[in-house]
């Protein structure tokens, strides 16, 4: 005969559960403290190279800022030099125009003349009104107007130039010409 004793289970220990309980929580704990270390990794590395790149951007800006300051005191400097120049090219052009006679001087002052000419011109600024153009007011102002005497003149040809006018290449004004234009015949 089998007896069958029921074994009677024992309720388990509470102290057990607990325990059981605390290592559940435990190791959820440690997952989201690895979790939250590897975040603070990310993080630090994303701070780090926002930082860098900040910083570089930042040089980058220092540079161009020092390159512009630079730039413009280049340009004040030039910008004296091109005014000093054409300012010399009228007054040779005055004096040329008074040695009519001394054929001597004023070919060796067309000559000095045509020298600093060509020296804007390798900088890049030309002269942009000559004697026989039709006046444009974009880039010359008439100072003074003849009357149509010569039927071979057109209304307002420029017949004198008494000041050059100059240009960048690009087109931007640095000085119009002063002109002595024809007046249009009001027959």
């Amino acid at each position: 005969m089998g007896w069958f004793f029921k074994k009677k289970q024992k309720d388990p220990d509470p102290i057990f559960q607990e325990v059981g309980q605390i290592k559940q929580q435990s190791a959820v704990t440690e997952k989201k403290l690895e979790n939250i270390e590897q975040q603070l990794q990310k993080l630090t590395r994303l701070q780090y190279k926002t930082g860098k790149t900040t910083e570089d951007k930042l040089d980058s800006v220092t540079t161009i800022l020092d390159k512009q300051r630079t730039s413009m005191a280049d340009n004040s400097s030039e910008k004296h030099v091109i005014e000093n120049v054409i300012s010399q090219i009228d007054d040779m052009d005055i004096v040329y125009n008074r040695l009519s006679n001394d054929s001597q001087w004023s070919g060796l002052l067309g000559q000095w003349i045509g020298a600093l000419i060509q020296t804007l011109e390798v900088i890049g600024i030309h002269e942009i009104i000559h004697e026989g153009e039709i006046f444009d007011p974009t880039r010359a102002e008439a100072v003074e107007s003849v009357p149509m005497e010569n039927h071979q003149l057109q209304p307002y040809e420029i017949t004198m130039v008494h000041k050059r006018g100059f240009a960048w290449k690009s087109g931007r004004i640095i000085r119009k010409a002063h002109v002595t234009t024809v007046k249009e015949d009001k027959q």
